[in-house]
């Protein structure tokens, strides 16, 4: 299976790549089964526990409560009820998507539903659009693009979409892929792809087929390859830099292509504020810029960071049985778990 169309099945899950605005400091941590949130210091910001809860974007998470109702819940702990809502994804662009009677629509930070439940599928907004799927009403086959009026923009029927990044969507049409420019037209790139990611600090990471081998390269934004085809796996740059694999070793690349460092590891993602999130022999552990592990001990799963802090999980054997519990390791190292 091509790999975008994996990030597709996956865009309404958090997404790494676009952080959030946490202004908060306030992150959610797991631990029993139930959620809550922490600052900075570990202590743990208000009583009452969750049975899901986002990160803070602009001062609003969604949470479920222990009678399984949906809402946004503000810095005072304070809870606006989304009537008959089933779920929610945290707020991107000012609005976050909600579930109920099995469609998706959009609320506000305000709980208001500024487009109705009628949606497949939704993604987050970003710069503005969104990505919708099937609406029955509307006679929508595939995938398109709407605004915040709910109104359809570009051609709908796309076969595959990801949201806006830097002026541009990464988009599928008769079996054709390439990117979609905020004005309707398309980037013209001397290559046909296979696969890609979104735009991100101004490069996209993109795949072609060249001597029987899918290799992965670099495009700017006029679709000229700034760093050829070379690679079997390039994740997105972030801060400047990118990790790829060649030869089957992960690798530290800027800009220029020159590398900087290589990495031992099994599975590797592009630093995120100066860390490499990396998966070696089943454990997940950061490295920072100058090749270091900074974590004492590895990780079930981690986050990448966003605004100093990333989100991990470890397993905790206790005499009841072994329990999922998550945490907070911030840039200075310290690592604070639920309580």
């Amino acid at each position: 299976m091509k790999r975008y169309l994996v990030i597709l099945i996956g865009f309404n899950i958090l997404t790494s790549c676009m952080p959030a605005s946490n202004t908060s400091s306030l992150y959610p941590i797991k631990k029993n089964g139930l959620y809550s949130y922490i600052d900075k210091l570990g202590m743990e910001k208000y009583e009452d526990k969750y049975l899901y809860a986002s990160r803070y974007v602009d001062n609003y998470a969604i949470v479920e409560t222990l009678d399984k109702k949906v809402g946004v819940l503000n810095l005072d702990g304070e809870i606006i009820i989304i009537d008959n809502a089933q779920r929610g994804k945290e707020f991107s662009d000012g609005l976050a998507q909600i579930l109920i009677n099995n469609k998706w629509g959009y609320i506000d930070t305000s709980g208001h539903l500024i487009i109705q439940p009628q949606y497949a599928e939704a993604s987050r907004f970003s710069e503005g659009l969104a990505v919708v799927k099937d609406n029955t009403e509307k006679k929508i086959k595939g995938y398109c693009f709407i605004n915040k009026k709910n109104e359809i923009v570009f051609t709908a029927g796309y076969s595959f979409a990801l949201p806006f990044s830097e002026g541009f969507a990464l988009v599928e049409r008769d079996d054709k892929l390439c990117f979609l420019k905020q004005d309707g037209g398309l980037l013209q790139i001397d290559q046909n792809l296979v696969d890609g990611m979104s735009f991100s600090n101004d490069l996209a990471a993109v795949s072609i087929i060249k001597n029987d081998s899918n290799l992965w390269g670099y495009v700017d934004r006029s679709g000229e390859f700034i760093i050829k085809p070379e690679y079997q796996y390039a994740d997105s740059f972030f801060d400047g830099y990118a990790v790829v694999k060649r030869e089957d070793k992960y690798l530290v690349i800027n800009k220029n292509n020159s590398v900087l460092f290589f990495l031992n590891a099994d599975v590797a993602y592009s630093p995120h504020e100066g860390m490499i999130r990396i998966k070696k022999n089943d454990k997940w552990w950061f490295v920072n810029m100058d090749g270091e592990i900074v974590n004492d001990e590895g990780f079930m799963w981690c986050d990448d960071f966003t605004n100093g802090m990333a989100i991990i999980e470890k397993q905790e054997v206790t005499e009841n049985g072994t329990l999922q519990v998550s945490g907070c390791i911030f840039l200075d190292g310290r690592v604070v778990w639920g309580r």
